[in-house]
């Protein structure tokens, strides 16, 4: 299995002040941190695909891709991630805030999200999971 953890939260800067111009940050500073994940994300991703009997690919991020909640869906990251999960075979995007706790060998993710409400919408055959009521997997 393979994780990979987003930071939705720069790459969609109309879902924050802290990340766009309302909150001082310049139109090209933006684009350049979105410049600069969209590459480490690609990267991350072709190392977990070269990975041998890699059955599952899953991503996780706060801001859901696709909701049908009082959010709706992100454009900012159906534009981004949607193409690169694609290109890439993901299997799953979990979005929610994402806690991770360690107990020994056993890893529990506990997810809450930007949408309070909890989905599942299957899309180009990448599932995707609205976590915002709280989940543990």
């Amino acid at each position: 299995m393979g994780l990979l953890f987003i930071d939705t939260t720069t790459l969609a800067p109309s879902e924050n002040k802290c990340c766009n111009e309302n909150g001082g940050i310049s139109n090209i500073t933006q684009l350049e941190r979105i410049s600069n994940q969209m590459y480490h994300i690609e990267r991350n991703l072709i190392k977990l695909n070269r990975k041998k009997n890699l059955k599952w690919l899953l991503c996780f991020g706060h801001y859901p891709i696709f909701s049908y909640g009082e959010h709706g869906d992100t454009d900012e990251l159906v534009n981004l991630l949607e193409p690169v999960f694609l290109r890439y075979n993901v299997s799953a995007y979990f979005s929610g805030n994402i806690v991770i706790i360690t107990v020994i060998i056993i890893i529990i993710i506990i997810i809450l999200g930007h949408d309070h409400i909890t989905e599942h919408i299957s899309h180009n055959g990448i599932e995707y999971f609205v976590t915002g009521a709280g989940i543990t997997i």
